[in-house]
C-alpha cells in the first residue's frame, strides 16, 4: 500500500508542493502520465525500490475511466480524490459545474457561474455528471419574495411537500415595507428538472412576487 510519504516523493520530482496540485496537473492534462512514469523510471534508487508503480498509476484502458465520486460526480484522469459540493452555489443534478482544486480538502465542485471560482480558472478541473448515478438528493437555498397575509408559510410549506420535494429548513421574516415577507427554504431535490417544477410551483402561491434560486 502507499503510504503518503512515497506519494509525496513522486510528486516532489516535479517541483509540485502538494497532493492537489499534483491531482490538479494530472487532472487538467498539464501533466500526463506517461510523463510521470517516464521520469519515475528513469529514476534509479529509493523510490523505484519502495514504490510500487502499477498500484499508484492506472494501466492503458484504466487510463481512460472516470473517477465517480460519491456525490455523482466524474472527473476525467483523477482517481482517489476527496470530491464534494461547494455549499455556496448548491449545485444540482443538471447543472453546468467545475470543479476547484483546494488547498487540503479535494475537488470542491461549483456551478460554472458560481462567483466565487469565475476568476480561478488556473485552479478549475473539468469534471461531469454521472447520470447512471440518480439516486442522490441534492440540497439547494430558495428564496420568495410575497405579500404578507395568513397562511402563506403553510402554502408554501404545502408546495414543496406537494412536488416531492423535502424541506429542512425555512426562515421566513417580514420586511421593512411591513407589506412583503422574505422566504427562505432549504430543500433537497433530485435534479434541475425536479428544481425548476418547485419553483414554478411556488410562483404560483398567491401573493408570491419573486422566486430565486440562491448563491451564498
Amino acid at each position: 500500500m502507499l503510504t503518503n510519504k512515497k506519494v509525496e516523493q513522486v510528486y516532489s520530482q516535479f517541483n509540485i508542493k502538494d497532493y492537489d496540485d499534483f491531482m490538479f496537473a494530472i487532472g487538467n492534462k498539464s501533466l500526463s502520465l506517461s510523463n510521470v512514469m517516464e521520469k519515475i523510471t528513469k529514476r534509479r534508487g529509493s523510490i523505484l525500490n519502495s514504490l510500487n508503480v502499477s498500484s499508484f498509476f492506472s494501466n492503458k484502458n484504466e487510463q481512460q475511466k472516470k473517477y465517480v465520486s460519491k456525490s455523482g460526480i466524474r472527473v476525467a484522469g483523477v482517481d482517489s480524490i476527496m470530491i464534494s459540493l461547494a455549499g455556496c452555489c448548491s449545485p444540482v443534478l443538471g447543472d453546468d459545474i467545475v470543479g476547484f482544486i483546494t488547498k487540503g480538502h479535494g475537488v470542491k465542485v461549483h456551478r460554472r457561474d458560481c462567483p466565487n471560482v469565475l476568476k480561478e480558472n488556473s485552479r478549475l478541473i473539468d469534471v461531469e455528471w454521472d447520470y447512471d448515478k440518480t439516486d442522490n438528493q441534492y440540497e439547494v437555498i430558495i428564496f420568495v419574495e410575497s405579500n404578507d397575509r395568513n397562511a402563506l408559510l403553510n402554502d408554501l410549506i404545502m408546495v414543496i411537500s406537494q412536488t416531492k420535494a423535502q424541506l429542512i429548513g425555512v426562515n421566513s421574516q417580514l420586511n421593512e415595507d411591513k407589506i412583503t415577507v422574505s422566504t427562505t427554504l432549504r430543500v433537497l431535490v433530485n435534479n434541475t428538472e425536479h428544481l425548476r417544477n418547485v419553483m414554478a410551483n411556488l410562483k404560483k402561491v398567491d401573493g408570491a412576487k419573486r422566486v430565486e434560486r440562491i448563491i451564498q
